[in-house]
């Protein structure tokens, strides 16, 4: 059966994958050194472009903590977008938000509502996604800095994930690296590794340009 929606990750992670420090802190992301001479030779792309990941979107998954931290900043970052809030938690209620107790809930209410972008947001609703492959579109930013701990973004995973790389980029002011990515099926670890098979999707996917 053929997906007719496309899911979404653009994310920025520490240059050794962790999105938040241990207790969830993220205020690293804004206190980069803009003193720090990056003299690497810049091809910026259009891997970092956001806005054009955020044009796509229709909704937007994320978690309960995550919705709670995005309701402590000054604006609501999600304007114009259908936010599904997906947990497990006591039940809540928020005019912004549409609240999911799983991932099939989630999944009816993307194809009953025939959204056609999905940005995934959070890493366990993140993982979630990649290991039932319903991601399609994978980028991450990585900031030059290394944090030692904190909640990583692909840790605990089942399964191998292969990419192929659709663009990259870099940015001069922060030294931040792009990479984007198509995302292809899971592969189970049970499986094993074999170099002969073929990653080529054996299920209709939406297109990734």
């Amino acid at each position: 059966m053929q997906r007719k929606w496309k899911g979404l990750v653009f994310i920025v992670t520490s240059l050794d994958g962790f999105i938040t420090r241990p207790d969830g802190d993220v205020s690293w992301l804004l206190d980069q050194d803009d003193g720090i001479d990056h003299p690497a030779q810049h091809s910026p792309g259009d891997a970092g472009d956001f806005s054009r990941v955020f044009r796509e979107t229709d909704a937007v998954v994320i978690s309960r903590p995550a919705f709670n931290k995005l309701s402590e900043l000054p604006e609501w970052p999600y304007p114009g977008k259908d936010v599904i809030v997906m947990t497990t938690r006591e039940s809540f209620s928020d005019d912004r938000v549409t609240v999911a107790r799983d991932l099939e809930e989630v999944i009816s209410l993307i194809e009953e509502r025939g959204y056609s972008g999905v940005f995934i947001d959070s890493a366990g609703k993140i993982r979630q996604f990649l290991e039932r492959g319903l991601v399609d579109e994978l980028t991450v930013t990585t900031v030059p800095l290394i944090l030692g701990d904190g909640v990583s973004l692909f840790g605990g995973m089942d399964c191998d994930i292969p990419l192929r790389l659709l663009g990259s980029g870099t940015t001069r002011a922060g030294g931040y690296v792009h990479a984007r990515y198509e995302v292809l099926p899971p592969v189970p670890h049970s499986r094993g590794h074999d170099p002969r098979r073929s990653y080529t999707p054996n299920v209709k996917r939406p297109h990734v340009d």
